[in-house]
């Protein structure tokens, strides 16, 4: 079911952090006097079209990501591939306002597709640590929590990356009803969770000291 309000949240919550002007999730850009496939035609043309007008392609994008999670539900169809595809494509846009509609809604969805290219994206250097967490922390953890391990076990990261990928996985990794399909954690992060920090080994006996006490 279609629940555009959990889209605008993942939205604003990154506007915030890039300064972007998307004070409002509620597109304009469907014309009321078309039917809905011409305006997913219309929102698709915009965001691939780079000379199109910043604000209405942001609309554009914007529209497409409220569609996302029944696009999602319905892969099958045609007009909903259609939205996924375009919105895949707009994760390698390098307009955020393009980009962060797309990435937040197919994340918000658990997009294995879209999580696997936001880090290919985030490992050529083309979004930063806290874009990446942002958008992975989104998506429930059975999807997520492999792809924010990687980030932590293979990364050093700042003190505010690091506090949003630990409290996204102690969540689901010491609830009472933790899923039992959840990937697996690395020591290094499984450390981190129980509050060891980073690169904490377990402590290793002195030797004996070769002088009586």
């Amino acid at each position: 079911m279609h629940r555009p309000r959990k889209i605008r949240q993942a939205l604003l919550a990154f506007a915030i952090y890039v300064g972007a002007t998307l004070t409002s999730a509620k597109s304009e850009i469907p014309d009321p006097t078309k039917k809905w496939e011409e305006n997913v035609d219309i929102a698709i043309e915009l965001i691939m079209n780079p000379a199109a007008p910043l604000e209405e392609a942001t609309k554009a994008a914007i529209f497409l990501g409220e569609q996302a999670e029944e696009a999602e539900d319905n892969a099958t169809d045609s007009l909903s591939h259609k939205i996924i595809d375009a919105l895949r494509y707009s994760l390698n846009d390098g307009r955020p306002e393009i980009r962060d509609p797309a990435a937040s809604s197919l994340a918000s969805n658990g997009d294995i597709i879209a999580l696997e290219a936001l880090q290919k994206n985030h490992k050529d250097n083309r979004i930063s640590d806290i874009e990446f967490i942002l958008y992975v922390t989104l998506s429930p953890p059975k999807a997520g929590a492999s792809f924010v391990n990687d980030l932590l076990d293979k990364k050093d990261v700042s003190d505010d990356v690091q506090r949003l990928a630990v409290g996204y996985l102690r969540g689901a990794y010491t609830s009472p009803n933790k899923d039992p399909d959840l990937p697996t954690l690395s020591l290094v992060v499984t450390n981190m969770l129980e509050g060891k920090g980073k690169n904490t080994a377990s402590p290793q006996r002195p030797p004996p000291s070769p002088l009586p006490n």
